[in-house]
C-alpha cells in the first residue's frame, strides 16, 4: 500500500480504538526508559512528547518538573490525553510539524513504529530540527527487520542494522545509547524493543561506532 494509505488506516485504527488503547497503556511502567532520558535533560527543560497516546508519559514528565508539549496524529487520542493532562494536546502528524530549535528533549516512545523505513530519515530530520543544539531524542521500535500491517496498523520494525543505515544519512547527530529491552506488559513480555538516544551535536558529526554488538541488557556481545 502507498504511504498515505498506510498512515490514514493507522490513524483511523487509533481513532476507532482510542479508549481501548488508553486503558491498555496508561498504567504501563516506563521508569527504566525514563531514566535513560530525563537524566540527560536540564532541570525544568522543554520536552516534546511526539506521539503521546494516552498522555501517560507527558504526565510523568510534568510531575518531574519539565515543561511539556504533547502531540498525536489521532484526534480521539488527543481528546483523551487532554482530559488526563488538563492542557491542550496538539493534533499533528510528523509531516505537519514545523518546530525549530525549541526542545531540550523529544520523546518518541513507540510512535515512529508507524513510519516506513523509506521515510524515516525525513521524519527524523524534522525531529532533529525541533531540538535545540545538544538536545536529545529518545525513540523506540518493535525489534525486527520487516514492514507489515497488523490489525489495520502499519508497522516498521527496526534492528541495529536498519537503524544505523537510516542514521548514516543524517549529519549533525551523535548516537549516545542503544539498547534492546523487553515489553513491560506481562501479556507482551516476549516482544523486544529497540531503544535509542540521539543527540543533536553542536557541529556536523555522525557517531561511527558499531552498536549492534549488544545483548538484551545493552551489554557488549562478543559472540559476533
Amino acid at each position: 500500500m502507498e504511504k498515505g494509505l498506510n498512515e490514514d488506516k493507522t490513524i483511523a485504527y487509533y481513532d476507532a480504538h482510542a479508549d481501548e488503547f488508553v486503558s491498555s497503556t496508561l498504567s504501563v511502567n516506563m521508569s527504566h526508559a525514563y531514566s535513560h532520558f530525563v537524566n540527560k535533560l536540564p532541570v525544568g527543560g522543554m520536552i516534546l512528547d511526539a506521539g503521546c497516546g494516552s498522555g501517560r508519559d507527558s504526565l510523568k514528565f510534568s510531575e518531574l518538573g519539565f515543561q511539556v508539549i504533547s502531540m498525536d496524529a489521532s484526534e480521539n487520542l488527543c481528546i483523551l490525553a487532554q482530559k488526563l493532562l488538563n492542557t491542550e494536546v496538539l493534533h499533528l502528524t510528523f509531516d505537519q510539524m514545523t518546530f525549530d530549535d525549541q526542545f531540550d528533549g523529544i520523546w518518541a516512545c513507540a510512535s515512529l513504529v508507524h513510519v516506513s523505513e523509506e521515510t524515516l530519515s525525513t521524519v527524523l530530520l524534522k525531529l532533529i530540527a525541533a531540538l535545540k543544539h545538544d538536545g536529545i531524542l529518545y525513540a523506540s521500535w518493535k525489534y525486527g527487520d520487516s514492514e507489515r500491517c497488523d490489525n489495520d496498523r502499519f508497522f516498521c520494525d527496526m534492528n541495529e542494522y536498519r537503524l544505523k543505515r537510516c542514521l548514516s544519512r543524517i549529519d549533525g547527530i551523535v548516537m549516545e545509547e542503544i539498547w534492546i529491552s523487553q515489553d513491560v506488559r506481562e501479556s507482551m513480555y516476549s516482544q523486544k524493543w529497540l531503544n535509542v538516544i540521539i543527540r543533536k551535536a553542536n557541529q556536523k558529526t555522525v557517531d561511527k561506532k558499531v552498536y549492534h554488538l549488544l545483548d538484551c541488557n545493552g551489554k557488549p556481545n562478543d559472540s559476533h
